[in-house]
């Protein structure tokens, strides 16, 4: 009767020790989900991540608009000389 009470005391203290042991707190467990549904946190596309788009747009917003005064400037004609005077007209 003894050793009955002992193998269940002792069963009930293992399955406690397994049950507290395995469990982790909520901190790791909600690190664990969000790196389970986003693997790559860091990138925003496949690739690049938000600061290599930021500097992607910024250069491309600059080119766009030193183009734009070049073409500001073919829109007025004023990309070359006039070929209208009868002497070469110098620069």
């Amino acid at each position: 009767m003894r050793t009955r009470r002992v193998v269940g005391m002792l069963a009930l203290v293992a399955a406690a020790v397994v049950a507290g042991g395995c469990s982790s707190n909520s901190k790791s467990e909600e690190l664990a989900r969000e790196y389970h549904w986003n693997l790559s946190p860091e990138l925003a596309t496949l690739h690049e991540r938000p600061i290599d788009i930021e500097n992607r747009m910024s250069i491309t917003t600059d080119e766009n608009l030193r183009m734009l005064t070049e073409d500001w400037g073919r829109l007025w004609l004023m990309e070359r000389q006039s070929r209208l005077s009868p002497r070469p007209v110098t620069r």
